[in-house]
């Protein structure tokens, strides 16, 4: 082998090495909601573990309450590239409102967003003129 297809076999392989980094430091993160201590958050969880969700952030509180506090040490560890999965929309924000502002905080950030329920992701041209 001559030293210049050496260094193509280098190159190549730290550019691989390179991709494997970057896609293992985008997380996936779950938050779900159950409206009350009776719920199981159980249907949630499988879905969201199922979609590929490393970590997952749990409340059990009534969709009015403001202070969620599993979803705001959610929201604080969210980094670009990382990615925000929800069962569905109604778990994450009170309204439509919320759910605007919060979205627009996520793609400010980075962060993509992704509801498994209504089928929403915003990797995809469709989800991203969501």
């Amino acid at each position: 082998m001559d030293k210049q297809a050496g260094y193509v076999n280098v190159a190549a392989t730290v550019q691989r090495a390179l991709t494997e980094l970057e896609a293992q430091a985008k997380v996936k993160y779950g938050y779900a909601r159950v409206s009350t201590h009776d719920q199981t958050p159980a249907l949630q969880l499988a879905a969201l573990k199922k979609a590929g969700c490393k970590t997952i952030f749990k409340d059990a509180l009534p969709g009015a309450t403001t202070k969620r506090p599993a979803l705001l040490r959610c929201l604080k560890k969210l980094e670009p590239g990382d990615t925000l999965t929800v069962w569905k929309l109604d778990r994450l924000a009170r309204g439509l409102r919320d759910l605007i502002t919060m979205l627009d905080d996520l793609k400010k950030r980075g962060v993509k967003f992704r509801s498994l329920t209504e089928a929403i992701d915003t990797d995809t041209p469709t989800g991203r003129a969501m």
